[in-house]
């Protein structure tokens, strides 16, 4: 994110001013670091000392051990932009990154990047025993022997973003404090029917100038193709299926075959790409749901096999752009494909 000038020139004086001043008696001040999904857990709860305060800014200092044991838990580095400044021991805060729930104690959120143990994570620590499937993303380049000490590597994203590891619960906090680890996330579960509609968006208008779909390949990560229904038939050029490993097309819940037609179908009431080929990338079972990491595999080979449009019509929990799913779709969107998800999935 890009400072104003604005703010750029009230953070250098206050950084002065921290510098060459300290005002005794003010006290503590209490963060409690949430993130954004999360209102009313906090990643960590700190006390530090108030050295200055401007119309601005709160300047705050850390002793270096403290400091030293916040990186074990977040990405300190990850605080660093418009409103957060580090500068040896002492913290600059803008007031506009704070909310104040009594004196002299804030709420502070931040990005789901700056845990190092993402909060479905925690949760599911805390009620689990043994292994559990993760997912670690990478912030350098992946050591993945070191890795593969602490869990088996399942799967690792064509990216090179990050990979998917089977642990132990005991090994997913020293494996967060990698050097080269950014976070670690549990997989996540989908659902194809949280969406309610699809809106009439005239497509007539683009048909009559000659735009169909023809040539263009549309990849639908969903629950299978049915080859049998009118407006598919003929319409399959490529087969995946990450569920049962079957080689030929099927859709055993529906979702995805309705979702194809609404995209490509070639009768009437004809599809928004009558002309598109069809990929079947089967990544959510019979239920309709899956997990990200199986989408993430689904992503990866649809854009190595082709796929000039990606569709996935699943809804789950809303995120912030920082998860291994959005992720894994910007790196598609970076190989020149087109993706397409869908939005508020997550509920209202």
């Amino acid at each position: 994110m890009k400072m104003s000038k604005k703010v750029l020139i009230s953070l250098v004086a206050v950084l002065l001013f921290c510098s060459v001043l300290e005002i005794a008696g003010e006290g503590l001040v209490t963060i409690h670091v949430q993130t954004v999904g999360y209102g009313g857990k906090d990643i960590l709860m700190v006390k530090l000392r108030l050295v200055q305060e401007t119309e601005d800014w709160l300047c705050l200092t850390m002793n270096s051990r403290k400091l030293d044991s916040l990186a074990y838990t977040i990405n300190v580095d990850r605080l660093e932009g418009p409103y957060f400044h580090i500068k040896g021991d002492t913290i600059a805060v803008h007031k506009g990154a704070l909310t104040e729930i009594s004196p002299r104690e804030y709420i502070v959120y931040v990005k789901n990047d700056v845990p190092k143990i993402r909060w479905l994570l925690r949760e599911k620590m805390a009620q689990s025993e043994g292994a559990l499937i993760t997912i670690v993303m990478f912030k350098g380049d992946p050591v993945l022997q070191d890795l593969g000490r602490y869990g088996n590597v399942e799967y690792v994203f064509a990216s090179g973003l990050g990979a998917v590891v089977t642990m132990d619960i005991d090994n997913i906090l020293p494996v967060s404090q990698k050097d080269y680890v950014l976070y670690v996330e549990d997989t996540i579960t989908v659902d194809a029917m949280l969406s309610n509609a699809v809106p009439h968006i005239h497509t007539d208008d683009v048909w009559a100038t000659g735009y169909d779909g023809t040539g263009v390949v549309i990849a639908v990560l969903d629950t299978g193709l049915d080859p049998n229904h009118c407006d598919l038939s003929g319409k399959i050029v490529a087969w995946k299926d990450f569920i049962a490993s079957s080689a030929n097309p099927y859709d055993d819940h529906g979702h995805g075959t309705f979702v194809a037609s609404i995209a490509a179908g070639q009768y009437n009431p004809k599809g928004v790409a009558p002309g598109a080929s069809l990929m079947g990338v089967k990544v959510l079972t019979s239920s309709g749901s899956g997990s990200n990491d199986t989408i993430i595999h689904g992503i990866d080979w649809a854009v190595a096999n082709g796929a000039d449009v990606m569709n996935l019509s699943s809804g789950g929990q809303g995120g912030d752009g920082t998860s291994p799913l959005a992720q894994e779709c910007d790196w598609a969107v970076s190989q020149g494909v087109i993706v397409v998800a869908v939005a508020g999935g997550s509920g209202p």
